[in-house]
């Protein structure tokens, strides 16, 4: 093996990550299973990530960048049901109407357009048109809700038993944070830390945010 090979990934294919997904499986369908679920595993695992490369003609460039994909395996009694939705996002919307990528991702540029520089500029102060809301990193609980998150100021609420998505909140307007961290951690009380980053009249500066127990 090669010394830089991870042992944790060395047997994973990462080509998945690059696959695209046109249609949804929004019933829950019986998988084949390799091997044998323990009886005694019971519960559900709702995954995020990358799903839809393509739009139309045109791909994404960056795995970061594709639309964000719910999947969801119920686990009972050794047998595992399989769904999927996509992330009702405002920019997946916004791709299936004009049928072409409509904002800037990761590793994907911003469509050209004839706005001018001095629109440009205010669009540039405002994350909600600046940014995307596609949330493809992770999906926490908070408060007894479910949230897709970016990295980007927003939270998408799911249901976790459709994978519906249920409502958008953006937390810039209340914070003032124009980036989140994904991957929150969780206190002893139950309490929910991140970390963001705020841009004011001084420069940059890092703000850690806590959501209480209850939400």
């Amino acid at each position: 093996m090669d010394p830089g090979t991870c042992l944790c990934t060395a047997k994973y294919d990462f080509t998945v990550l690059c696959r695209n997904c046109e249609e949804e499986s929004p019933t829950p369908t019986l998988c084949d299973v390799t091997g044998v679920v323990p009886r005694w595993l019971d519960g559900q695992l709702i995954y995020n990530g990358p799903g839809k490369n393509k739009v139309g003609e045109s791909s994404y460039k960056h795995t970061f960048d594709a639309s964000a994909l719910l999947q969801k395996f119920d686990i009972t009694k050794g047998q595992i049901l399989y769904s999927n939705s996509f992330l009702r996002s405002k920019v997946y919307e916004a791709n299936q109407a004009s049928g072409k990528i409509s904002k800037a991702e990761f590793g994907t540029p911003a469509p050209k357009d004839n706005k001018s520089r001095f629109s440009k500029f205010m669009s540039a102060m405002d994350p909600e048109k600046l940014m995307s809301d596609n949330a493809l990193v992770s999906v926490v609980e908070i408060g007894g809700n479910y949230y897709a998150l970016p990295e980007t100021p927003f939270m998408l609420k799911i249901d976790p038993v459709t994978l519906k998505t249920l409502e958008r909140f953006n937390i810039n307007k209340t914070t003032g944070l124009t980036t989140q961290s994904p991957h929150p951690l969780v206190d002893k009380d139950g309490s929910i830390f991140s970390i963001g980053q705020a841009v004011g009249i001084t420069g940059p500066k890092y703000n850690i945010i806590r959501y209480p127990p209850d939400g």
